[in-house]
């Protein structure tokens, strides 16, 4: 079908071409950013001399700009640009501080211009652009700085590793002091004229009695609590004249509740509740004062009784929050992390998509002035600016399903769809928002229709209670049966029977213990085995049929009756249940069969005791279990996708290598030689993390395949989550699904 949409905001030189034969070497296609706001977090914001604005965090781009981890933005003309010292630095950076020509960098694992290793401070001479690490700075394995303010010229720094410590460094004397070490980390320094505050989740510090917030006296040396301090960790400070507020997980300020926001007379010296005391289940973790008025932020529908989302301005005359117009909203994580007030303006960054009810991603601006909600940066974002969930082929075009609200240059609020012929991105069905009532598991094409499954209750305005399908040819949601009680996980078609797989225990009425099966003709629901044993005692996420066999996996110790290790079989002909030799020690999310072999992944270590972390193959012939390519895996893994292209394996997911060979969360195997291949670069973060990047979805288009999920960089180049991939090869589709 044609799809309308607009054209990638980039030369798709290589996806327009014909096809060709085929290429020997895996060809990424990088769909870049583009797109107002950054595509990562802001965690710390500071203002030039020139009044510009540096930005630093674990971002990959910002606006039309590719910059790791730090960026400079022009609120003047609005327009974002690289910082020349920037190149060849790598962050994240967590923490940024100016002291006259200095600027000093916080963060973990930085990779710092001129100087070997990874460090997590490091200082940049802003007027001849050189890089420098002071001797004795921490940059060990796990050290990362959680906070850094200045007092009297000295700076000092919330150090969290694996003795979480306070620590002052004399920029003068190259001196750096280890002042006091936490069991816990502190998460906020501020400075308070000529003393620190710091609050964490602690008792005690330096032998004084201190409830997570306490003073330090840099002239004494000496530490003293804050009156009877919080009743809960504190994840942020902010101060003026009159008060220090504190704002956490904590209800209770003075012994009277709060809705995690306090404050702390200075002249009483004792704590109240910011507001009324009405306290709610949800979360403040960012404080600034802009002029005489106290914002918070974080995850919140309301804060003390007020409806605002996310962000609030208290008014002290009133003694009620007030909110900021729409606040902030998205997707996924759609709450305030961090507010930086700068130059009588209030900026905020987080994981929202929306500020003000425009698109705006990670980093807005806010006029107290006015009242306005102004934009950072202009363009659409190329590649997506959520996450990518799903990815289903349908032939002709892929469809896509994630958190993003804006995907290559189209506004499409979690579904949108892409011609595999001209890579028009473009909505589905022409609507922007689907309304899904909650999130998608699972996804299949089959028959001219998307089949979807997960957590919501409906679906396009009708009622679709954890499974609904979308008419290719109408454009219609519709239904499926009397529906389910409990979410669906996996969804298998065959002919004219959809298998429904989940946490459920019914399905139109009928008993179904975690699996059932849905006559797509007459609507009519059946169990797989009879009586109280059929299905599994727990749920099932993963389906695959081999000849007239159903396979199940998941989290379960009972199916049908039969004791079995997270898998099992159903025999169509029989009616009965049967459990393979062994089976995995954890649960089990995906299944895939590919020359007599059943491969399988999720959160296991063993295979029927075989070392054989998050990937697994079941030799169907001699029942006999592997670690596919001969090797256990290390270090973070986990199997999100299967497909099969080009004779051989795709397989992506989180994980660094498979077998020993290094690749950056997709690779491919040879079925018959049980041989792992890179793919290239694969995907990554433009920042190190412990946790590699996450591929969700691959699926075939054309000659490429779309791979989606939660990643900055596809092949080396910025492309947010989204990126299109030439295998290697002859050009032909073994996969659809």
């Amino acid at each position: 079908m044609r799809l309308s949409g607009l054209l990638f905001a980039l030369c798709f030189s290589l996806a327009c071409a014909p096809l060709a034969a085929g290429v020997a070497e895996p060809e990424w296609t990088a769909l870049g950013w583009n797109g107002r706001g950054c595509d990562g977090d802001v965690a710390s914001v500071i203002e030039l001399d020139d009044g510009s604005l540096l930005l630093g965090g674990t971002f990959s781009a910002c606006g039309e700009v590719s910059a790791t981890a730090l960026v400079l933005y022009d609120p003047a003309t609005n327009v974002l640009q690289a910082l020349p010292a920037a190149a060849g630095f790598r962050g994240p950076v967590r923490q940024l501080l100016k002291l006259g020509d200095d600027l000093y960098v916080g963060g973990d694992r930085m990779m710092i211009p001129g100087a070997s290793g990874e460090w997590a401070f490091a200082r940049l001479d802003l007027g001849t652009g050189q890089w420098s690490v002071p001797a004795g700075s921490p940059g060990g394995p796990g050290d990362m700085f959680s906070a850094m303010v200045s007092i009297d010229g000295e700076i000092y720094l919330a150090l969290q590793s694996g003795s979480p410590n306070l620590s002052r460094y004399d920029p003068v004397n190259a001196i750096w002091t280890e002042l006091v070490t936490f069991q816990n980390p502190v998460r906020s320094l501020s400075a308070d004229g000529g003393d620190l505050i710091a609050g964490g989740f602690f008792t005690q510090i330096e032998g004084v009695s201190a409830l997570n917030i306490a003073r330090f006296d840099p002239q004494s040396g000496t530490w003293s609590p804050l009156s009877a301090g919080l009743s809960g960790f504190i994840q942020a400070i902010a101060v003026d004249a009159d008060a220090i507020y504190a704002a956490g997980q904590f209800t209770f300020a003075g012994g009277l509740p709060t809705d995690r926001v306090a404050r702390f007379d200075r002249v009483s010296e004792s704590w109240t509740p910011v507001g009324t005391g009405t306290v709610s289940t949800e979360y403040v973790s960012a404080l600034a004062i802009v002029g005489n008025d106290l914002y918070a932020g974080g995850l919140f529908s309301a804060i003390d009784g007020v409806v605002a989302a996310n962000v609030a301005r208290f008014d002290a005359l009133a003694n009620q929050w007030q909110p900021l117009g729409d606040g902030v909203a998205g997707e996924y994580a759609p709450g305030v992390s961090r507010l930086h007030p700068l130059a009588g303006e209030l900026y905020l960054s987080g994981g929202f998509q929306y500020a003000g009810g425009e698109l705006q991603n990670r980093f807005a601006r806010y006029q107290p002035a006015t009242g306005n909600w102004l934009r950072v940066g202009e363009g659409s974002t190329t590649a997506a600016n959520g996450l990518i969930y799903e990815t289903i082929s349908t032939g002709d075009s892929v469809v896509l399903i994630g958190s993003f609200t804006q995907i290559g240059g189209v506004s499409a609020r979690e579904i949108a769809v892409m011609d595999c012929q001209t890579m028009e991105m473009g909505l589905l069905g022409g609507i922007n928002d689907h309304q899904i009532s909650g999130d998608i598991y699972t996804t299949i094409h089959h028959q001219g229709a998307i089949y979807i499954g997960g957590n919501f209750t409906g679906v396009g305005g009708i009622s679709a209670p954890f499974l609904a399908r979308y008419q290719l040819a109408s454009g219609q949601w519709e239904s499926l049966g009397d529906g389910l009680d409990g979410a669906t996980r996996a969804l298998l078609a065959d002919g004219d029977d959809l298998y429904v797989a989940g946490d459920f225990f019914n399905a139109g009425g009928l008993s179904a213990r975690g699996i059932a099966k849905l006559d797509l003709q007459s609507g009519q629901w059946s169990a797989l085995g009879s009586g109280a044993q059929n299905g599994t005692n727990g749920f099932v996420a993963a389906l695959a049929k081999v000849d007239d066999d159903i396979f199940v996996g998941g989290w379960f110790q009972e199916a049908g009756g039969l004791a079995a290790a997270n898998i099992a079989r159903f025999d169509l002909a029989s009616g009965s249940w049967s459990v393979p030799t062994g089976g995995v020690d954890d649960m089990i999310s995906d299944m895939k069969l590919v020359q007599g072999g059943l491969y399988i992944s999720g959160g296991f270590f063993t295979a029927n005791g075989t070392p054989a972390r998050g990937l697994a193959r079941l030799d169907l012939a001699s029942g006999q279990w592997s670690a596919p390519g001969g090797g256990a895996q290390t270090g973070p893994m986990w199997v999100d996708s299967f497909l099969l292209r080009n004779g051989r394996l795709l397989v992506a997911g989180i994980f660094r290598s498979m077998a020993g060979i290094p690749m950056n969360s997709i690779g491919s195997l040879d079925p018959g030689s049980q041989q792992w291949s890179a793919l290239g670069e694969g995907v990554d973060y433009a920042y190190p993390d412990f946790v590699p990047a996450d591929v969700t979805g691959t699926a075939v288009c054309g000659d490429r395949i779309v791979v989606g999920g939660g990643f900055q960089l596809a092949g080396g180049q910025t492309s947010t989550n989204l990126a299109l991939l030439r295998l290697p090869g002859p050009l032909f589709v073994d996969d659809f699904e």
